[in-house]
Formats: C-alpha cells, structure tokens, sequence
C-alpha cells in the first residue's frame, strides 16, 4: 500500500454518523487538494460531531467518551451504565484507559433492554516522528467510518477530525486534530497541532450493531 492508496481508502465507506435519538447527524467528510506540486493536505471526519456531555471528572471521561459513540449507533445508554457494564468502580481514581477499552467488547443491552453487541480495535499509537504509510493507513480508513476514542491513561477523548499532509521528503503526518472532549475543564471542542498532540496517544475503533 503507497500513499495515494490512503487517500483512496479514507475516501471510500463514508458513512452517517448519527448520535442521540434526535435527528443529529455528522457525514463524513474527505477532501483532498494540490497546495503546490506533490504537496498533499487532507481533511476528514465529522465536522457537525454534536457536543460531547460533560464529565467532571476526568477519569471516567472514558466511559462518556464510549457512551457518547454508543449513542451515535442508536443505543440509550449512560456514562453510569457503561461503568456498570464494564464493572469498573465509579469512583474519581485515575486508571489505565487503554486497558479498560478492550472490555467493552462484547453483548450489550442498553438501557432500555435493548441488545447489541460491540467491537473494539486497537491501533498502533499516534507518536510524532514515527509514522510511516502502514501505520497511517489504518488511521485514515477506521476515521473514514466513525469517530475513535484517543487518548492517554486518565483522559479518554473522542477523535472526529484530523488534517493531515502528504509531501516529498516529509513523513506522512496529521497536521491537526480536532477532539471532543468530555471533561467539564476543557473545551468541549479541542484542536491538537502536531506539536500539541501528547505522546503517544492511543487510538481505538467502536462499532456496534444489533446482536
């Protein structure tokens, strides 16, 4: 797979991304332009993402972060439902979101008893200066789809946008990221430079279909 494959992948799969039972919902977007010869800039994702709840406390912005994608597929569910489901202690303690991620793989039921089932990938962490095209083709295609949960351990966010940049001489790279983000002390909506993104930041994908 070269670089103009992740152009063509990312622009293909583009589906609706709907959240909340409301008619909210976010088409994905992928454009790509020339800024000069061989010098590519990208956008994509879901620009018109709706507001992700806040949480007041930043250790569980994990588990809104999974509810808020949940509720994108359909389901009634809670920030306090989906710590129950994954048998987490609701308390304010900060913990390893990478490895509490993985265990919302699984049969659901919402809350409304309603069933489905839900799966979890993971990807090869974002780390300024290592990319190469194999790692950033997964990222594109899983963004081309749905929104990912990043992040560090304590701090889960939800990843909607990334501008990214493909030139001669330079690593394949995003150039900006755009986050929702559940914890009540930030913006609900952050934008990540490449200089700004932490390191290294864990990527997931969430789907979820009826069971």
């Amino acid at each position: 797979m070269d670089r103009r494959d992740v152009v063509r992948l990312g622009a293909v799969g583009a589906v609706a991304w709907v959240s909340k039972p409301t008619i909210v919902s976010a088409g994905m977007a992928h454009s790509c332009f020339e800024e000069r010869p061989k010098h590519i800039r990208c956008k994509m994702g879901f620009a018109n993402a709706p507001r992700i709840e806040e949480q007041p406390c930043k250790a569980l912005c994990w588990a809104t972060s999974i509810a808020y994608l949940l509720r994108g597929y359909g389901a009634k569910i809670s920030t306090d439902s989906v710590v129950h489901r994954l048998e987490i202690p609701n308390t304010c303690r900060s913990r390893d979101d990478a490895a509490i991620i993985p265990r919302a793989n699984g049969f659901w039921r919402d809350d409304t008893g309603r069933a489905f089932r839900v799966r979890v990938d993971r990807y090869a962490d974002m780390v300024p200066g290592s990319y190469t095209t194999e790692k950033f083709a997964p990222w594109v295609v899983a963004l081309s789809k749905h929104p990912l949960l990043v992040g560090q351990p304590g701090h889960t966010r939800v990843l909607t946008q990334m501008t990214y940049i493909d030139a001669p001489m330079v690593l394949m790279r995003q150039q900006k990221l755009v986050l929702r983000d559940p914890w009540v002390e930030t913006p609900n909506e952050v934008e990540l430079t490449y200089d700004d993104i932490p390191d290294p930041l864990f990527m997931f994908s969430l789907r979820a279909r009826a069971a």
